[in-house]
């Protein structure tokens, strides 16, 4: 059984982010904490651009800093 890893987190929240699912990109985001991955930039990047996109600008603040402290 192959598990999910950072690469395959980052292709799914693009993903979302492409199809204007933005909690779903976010939920995802998070969950990466819960499943022991770390989420790098290419993560964040893509959850704070489907905020973005859906005008949520204080959540991809939050996450903006949050990307900072890791």
């Amino acid at each position: 059984q192959i598990g999910a890893d950072v690469i395959s987190y980052n292709a799914a929240i693009s993903a979302c982010n492409a199809g204007g699912m933005w909690q779903q990109a976010v939920d995802l985001l998070m969950s990466l904490d819960e499943c022991m991955i770390q989420a790098d930039r290419i993560s964040y990047n893509a959850a704070i651009s489907a905020c973005e996109k859906n005008q949520e600008w204080l959540l991809a603040l939050r996450l903006l800093l949050q990307a900072g402290e890791r």
